[in-house]
């Protein structure tokens, strides 16, 4: 059997031409065919490339063909024709999808490809990822994993021996006692597969330290610590010489005499299209996936619509980033998500993350003149648009001439997620990520607030975890996996405000449950009918106006819910009046009533427990990074009105009030500072 002496790197090449994907393809290859491909696989043969890879879709759905192609030669024919035009290297199949044969017609197939190259074959498998694909070809895609945990080892058995079940092939493999199987994907569950069935493993980008960790913490689980794995990666582009036309910035330059030294400090195995990955930050997708990895199968998402578990919702944004990727949206451009209230909100909040693009709040209940307003602000290259909002942004298109995409929620949405990888691509990101939330206008014009993903993570999406310190990301995961259940906070107000927003941040970063309302229309019943089935804990409101409904839904006696596991009212945005916090307590006697207060330029800023003594405004808690400025700056003396201010680098306004131009980390609400460190507005 081929294998990797310890310690060795060796370099291969994903065979140009043969593929197509619009993703990746270079416009010289479209023209090129058999002959062209037959130059490149000879001067690897002769240059001692490692290996040459193939990869494997049987037939893609039309309403891909425009981002992936239809141009995908087939692996096993392509693999056998390179045996004949190549007498050294290795030839991989990078990947074939084993869910769609029988394993032993792969058994046989791979077996006559090493029989008649005398020994060159690499089994690189995979799952598969396209759903339409699957059902056109009649397999279950929600069942592409179990089929390759199954099928492997009946490859495997088929390779190593002639009869299997009382059946029997030849020929025989040159490669004894198989060939290799490296399995593909980076996926917990493709590295599981990996170390538990597989000779080497192939990751869906670049791997990092974390996911080898797991790959040999897997194998020890499964009594194979001992066997040695081939371990792939893939590298950056690159370009040896100086190139005639825009390479791109994801491709690297290089002079002919650095690039084999470059090579070597990047310890790669594998000379493919990609980028070098390292540890994990306090960004908010890294954040998502840690608390992903160390629960997946616990519920993350419930809706009046839908339910997610961690890995469920994770897999769907990552589809969806690997769309946005694939089409050209880069790091820092701007997203944005026109939509109502539903699971495809989230999605698009956390696919944005996942490729440190800036997802974009947009405020569906803006006239023309402000939606123009915001779009031409917002300067965004994408739109992710709810079905019901199309005609509102066709008004303004006029004003979005950055934008390259427009995907509409609904049939167009789910067949661009049903053709994108649902693997990560392994990229780094950064603390330094930006999040963009634009105000809701009530003082003019909207505003846009910016933020570190670092400095929102620890000022705004902390509260659920008491304001811990967060020393790394990976910390979230190991407290959500050591918790003995789950917080379940559930948000009534739109997602295109902060507050909803925050409301999700937080159950993610505690590793709770983000329930969310997603009624056209404000009904306190189907709210509480929501808040009984998903067990809400708490349910945030946003004043009198949501309050005052919920308490009468509960006190008109046209309905009974169980709501035993609701803890608190949250409230924030606008004040509860005295007569209906009364309201809430007479329906809800042993519900507490928790007052928030904060902003967007400041985070979660300020807490108060209701504990039934009046007062003539409402007075917050609030930490020693919080106080109160006068506007010529300096500290308020106790009962001085000035603005809220907070420390520490939490967020920068973009733009002035009325009152003035909002300094850094200073919100134009005014407040009195008490010398019981508490705020009254």
């Amino acid at each position: 059997m081929y294998s990797i002496a310890p310690g060795t790197r060796i370099f291969g090449i994903q065979l140009p031409i043969q593929a197509q994907s619009t993703y990746f393809v270079g416009d010289w290859e479209r023209a090129a065919g058999p002959a062209e491909m037959a130059r490149i696989a000879r001067t690897c043969d002769e240059a001692g490339y490692a290996y040459l890879g193939v990869c494997d879709h049987v037939a893609l759905p039309e309403a891909v063909a425009g981002s992936m192609g239809t141009h995908w030669v087939d692996p096993v024919a392509t693999l056998g024709w390179l045996a004949a035009h190549t007498s050294r290297v290795m030839l991989l199949s990078h990947v074939y999808v084993l869910p769609y044969r029988h394993p032993l017609m792969a058994a046989k197939q791979f077996a006559t490809i090493d029989h008649l190259s005398n020994g060159r074959v690499i089994c690189g498998i995979g799952a598969g990822h396209v759903q339409a694909e699957f059902e056109h070809l009649g397999f279950d895609s929600h069942r592409r994993g179990r089929a390759a945990d199954e099928g492997i080892p009946v490859l495997a058995a088929a390779l190593a021996n002639e009869f299997v079940d009382g059946f029997g092939a030849k020929p025989r493999p040159v490669q004894t006692p198989r060939p290799p199987i490296w399995v593909a994907g980076s996926s917990a569950a493709a590295i599981k597969r990996a170390a538990r069935l597989a000779d080497g493993w192939l990751p869906q980008g670049p791997s990092n330290a974390d996911m080898v960790a797991m790959l040999h913490t897997e194998q020890a689980a499964a009594g194979r610590a001992d066997v040695l794995m081939a371990i792939g990666h893939i590298t950056p582009s690159i370009y040896v010489g100086t190139p005639s036309w825009d390479v791109g910035d994801s491709t690297q330059l290089r002079r002919t005499v650095r690039t084999a030294a470059g090579l070597r400090r990047r310890r790669c195995t594998d000379a493919q299209r990609g980028r070098l990955m390292a540890r994990r930050h306090l960004q908010l997708a890294d954040a998502f996936e840690v608390v992903a990895d160390a629960i997946p199968d616990h519920p993350a998402l419930v809706t009046d619509q839908a339910h997610m578990t961690y890995r469920q919702l994770d897999e769907r944004a990552t589809r969806l980033a690997n769309h946005l990727t694939g089409i050209g949206i880069a790091a820092g451009e701007h997203v944005g998500i026109h939509a109502a209230n539903c699971a495809e909100w989230v999605e698009a909040y956390y696919a944005c993350c996942k490729i440190s693009a800036v997802p974009i709040n947009v405020n569906f209940r803006y006239v023309e003149a402000e939606l123009r307003y915001l779009y031409e602000n917002a300067e965004c290259v994408a739109v992710i648009v709810g079905a019901e909002f199309v005609d509102a942004l066709e008004s303004v298109r006029d004003a979005l001439p950055k934008v390259r995409m427009v995907l509409v929620i609904g049939p167009q949405y789910e067949a661009a997620l049903a053709a994108a990888s649902g693997e990560r691509d392994g990229r780094e990101r950064s603390p330094d990520d930006l999040y963009l939330l634009y105000t809701g206008g009530t003082t003019g014009m909207p505003k846009g607030v910016v933020w570190r993903h670092e400095d929102l993570l620890l000022a705004a999406l902390n509260s659920g975890r008491g304001g811990r310190p967060i020393e790394r990301p990976e910390q979230l995961g190991q407290e959500a996996a050591a918790a003995p259940g789950q917080a379940r906070l559930m948000a009534l107000g739109p997602m295109m405000h902060g507050g909803g927003q925050w409301v999700m941040g937080n159950a993610f970063t505690m590793g709770g449950v983000f329930v969310l309302y997603t009624g056209a229309r404000f009904d306190p019943h189907a709210v509480w009918r929501l808040a009984e089935r998903s067990k809400a804990n708490s349910v945030s409101t946003i004043g009198d106006a949501m309050a005052r409904p919920l308490a009468d839904a509960l006190a008109d006696g046209t309905a009974d819910y169980d709501l035993s596991n609701l803890f608190s009212i949250g409230n924030g945005g606008a004040p509860l009046s005295a007569g209906v916090r009364n309201e809430l307590k007479a329906v809800l006697p042993n519900v507490i009533i928790l007052d928030s207060y904060g902003a967007s330029e400041t985070g979660a800023a300020g807490s108060r427990a209701d504990d039934g003594a009046g007062h003539s405004a409402p007075r917050f808690n609030v930490g020693p990074d919080t106080t109160v400025l006068s506007d010529d700056g300096r500290q308020c003396a106790e009962g001085e009105v000035g603005k809220l201010a907070r420390s520490d680098d939490c967020g920068t306004a973009l733009a002035s009030d009325e009152r003035g131009s909002l300094r850094r980390l200073t919100r134009g609400d005014r407040g009195a500072e008490s010398l019981e460190a508490r705020v009254a507005l």
